[in-house]
């Protein structure tokens, strides 16, 4: 199978669960929003420091990643210019993640989708 197909396999089958779901999330992330709303600037896994929407964050040591497909999934999936939501503790230079959810890039946040007082970017 040529590349150019599955990437229009891959396109046509978001559309369709897109569709079919409504743009909702999976269950298996929060009904009740989360703190933040962003996009990766930076990930450095190494130093577990992630910048999102120009502010630095750390990683917690036991934080979990969730992606659209599993719950726990692998950090690894964790890249520059994905969409995320998270839940964080801590304030200045001691924000520590402690869970993070893969967003599709297509979502917009509702006035429900965020838990903080000061909101992120409008997108």
């Amino acid at each position: 199978m040529t590349r150019y197909t599955k990437l229009l396999l891959t396109l046509v089958t978001t559309m369709v669960l897109g569709i079919a779901n409504g743009g909702q999330l999976p269950a298996h992330y929060p009904s009740n929003g989360f703190d933040r709303i962003g996009n990766v600037d930076e990930v450095n896994l190494e130093t577990r420091k992630v910048i999102i929407e120009d502010m630095i964050y750390i990683l917690s040591d036991d934080v979990v990643l969730n992606s659209l497909s599993r719950s726990s999934d692998s950090l690894g999936r964790l890249i520059k210019n994905t969409k995320v939501g998270f839940d964080f503790s801590g304030a200045g230079s001691n924000r520590y993640i402690r869970e993070i959810w893969l967003l599709p890039s297509t979502y917009t946040p509702t006035e429900d989708s965020i838990k903080g007082t000061d909101r992120p970017r409008s997108y």
